[in-house]
């Protein structure tokens, strides 16, 4: 009875030890985390520019005067916002609950989470897991430790081979990949960003969403209230050197929201969305001049908001389920 007592308890040692993770003490180990961008053929409105003369929205001047007048409290920056790492075979693999499903009590299942995984440490806390051998990329938002174990506010799966847009809500409200349109250290400093951004703004409009976003937690009424997946540009008559005392990377992100613009994603401030440096063993944000490392936003407080303009939208889009993967939950 002994032995029999002492293998059970084992056995249920074992069981719980596979699905308790105890959070790292450093961040992620990689100096270099290898950039991933979805495959332009699939997804080509992320990487194509937007011709010089192209229909602009009809309510265009209306949604650019309430940003203008919302300024003080959206004034922009490039946030570095999204943690990522890399998995492969090797690496553990957990059933994380997701707060924001019904019926409660599910998760997805079998999530490779690298044993120096720290999610961005605010309170979206956003974390993207690269599953390169396996084509996808899992992605949560409020990702974090409770009760020794791996739990997320709401999650998301992406093929690798995919657009980096689902036809549900994922860990960004729009529908898109945490993945899509984020800016990476790496092209930040090579100041080439060659696709389109994606953007926060607090006054998203109530209801459905455009193209190509699917999904929308917006709730103004208001006539100037941007839908979600909307794309914003940079007037590409203005001027962007003439704007003083910028750095080159400030100037770099200009330069893609004047030729590639950038899509609404989410609810929140104006915010640029870049790579975590939670995703890297040091900072690669702290050699950017204009970079606060106190708020962990680099300053774009100088982008001229009046020149900016809302590409046409076409029609607004029922909202989908926002709580329906087929597959994913257990």
């Amino acid at each position: 009875m002994f032995y029999r007592l002492v293998l059970a308890l084992s056995v249920l040692i074992a069981a719980v030890s596979c699905s308790v993770f105890q959070p790292p003490t450093v961040p992620f180990s990689s100096s270099a985390v290898p950039m991933f961008f979805f495959t332009p053929t699939n997804s080509i409105f992320w990487y194509q520019p937007i011709p010089a003369v192209t229909n602009i929205d009809a309510n265009s001047a209306v949604m650019i005067a309430d940003m203008v007048r919302n300024r003080p409290q959206g004034t922009p920056t490039a946030n570095p916002h999204t943690a990522v790492c890399y998995a492969d075979a090797s690496t553990a693999r957990y059933n994380v609950p997701v707060n924001a499903v019904y019926p409660p009590n599910t998760g997805i299942r079998n999530v490779p989470i690298p044993a120096y995984m720290l999610p961005h440490n605010e309170s979206d806390s956003h974390v993207a897991i690269i599953d390169a051998a396996g084509g996808y990329s899992y992605e949560f938002w409020q990702m974090r430790i409770l009760n020794g174990r791996w739990v997320a506010g709401n999650a998301a799966i992406f093929s690798l081979a995919g657009n980096g847009v689902n036809p549900f809500i994922s860990a960004r409200a729009s529908g898109f990949s945490l993945l899509a349109g984020l800016i990476w250290p790496q092209e930040l400093f090579a100041t080439n960003i060659r696709h389109a951004l994606v953007i926060s703004w607090a006054n998203t409009k109530k209801g459905g969403p455009v193209a190509p976003a699917t999904y929308s937690d917006g709730r103004s009424d208001e006539t100037g209230a941007i839908p979600m997946g909307a794309l914003i540009r940079l007037k590409p008559a203005f001027v962007i050197t003439s704007l003083s005392n910028t750095d080159m990377y400030q100037r770099a992100i200009m330069a893609a929201l004047q030729t590639y613009g950038g899509y609404v994603c989410d609810s929140g401030g104006f915010s640029i969305y870049c790579v975590s440096p939670q995703s890297y063993s040091s900072n690669p944000y702290v050699d950017v001049p204009s970079y606060n490392k106190e708020f962990n936003t680099i300053d774009l407080s100088m982008l001229p908001i009046d020149q900016l303009e809302v590409i046409h939208m076409g029609p607004v889009l029922a909202t989908s389920n926002g709580y329906t993967y087929p597959g994913m939950y257990y």
